[in-house]
């Protein structure tokens, strides 16, 4: 995540960026991210399929549902053990 960060700093202007890598019983991890910028899950995606990190028929984006708000999103995971999470906002 430190290298996507750093990705979207060269290449955004303006972007802010939730994420949760969650670990799963499998010992692999998924990510949750809210994303808000122009075209920044264009560069997300380009950043994961550039760095052989996911597969396409794995990456699905889905809308923010504005009426649950972002502590929805964030308080769902935040008090679990097996998670990480950051936010970057340039």
């Amino acid at each position: 995540m430190d290298r996507l960060e750093q990705t979207l700093d060269k290449t955004m202007v303006n972007v802010k960026m939730f994420w949760i890598m969650e670990y799963s019983n499998y010992k692999s991890t998924h990510n949750h991210l809210l994303l808000q910028g122009d075209g920044v899950k264009y560069q997300v995606d380009k950043y994961l399929k550039k760095s052989n990190l996911v597969d396409s028929r794995f990456v699905k984006h889905k809308a923010y549902n504005s009426s649950k708000g972002a502590s929805y999103y964030v308080s769902k995971y935040i008090g679990s053990d097996a998670i990480e999470y950051g936010l970057f906002n340039k």
